[in-house]
């Protein structure tokens, strides 16, 4: 997945929450260190994560990848 999927966004959709990289391990049982991995492009998001993350954060899963469109072989819609 590494490469066609562009860097994470997950810093930005935490900010348009409100929320930071703390909450986010508070309300999905992640560990903050994972977070802050993906959060920094140190690791990628396992499908299963993306989900999770997805879902709490009330988000389309796609928009955590910066080209997390080609993640499900569709265009890039912005």
């Amino acid at each position: 997945m590494t490469g066609e999927v562009g860097r994470c966004l997950l810093n930005k959709r935490l900010a348009e929450k409100g929320w930071n990289q703390q909450k986010l391990a508070e309300e999905t049982g992640f560990d903050f260190r994972q977070i802050s991995f993906w959060a920094t492009d140190e690791r990628v998001m396992s499908l299963r994560s993306l989900f999770i993350v997805s879902n709490v954060l009330d988000c389309d899963p796609r928009t955590l990848y910066e080209h997390g469109f080609l993640l499900f072989g569709e265009k890039v819609v912005k």
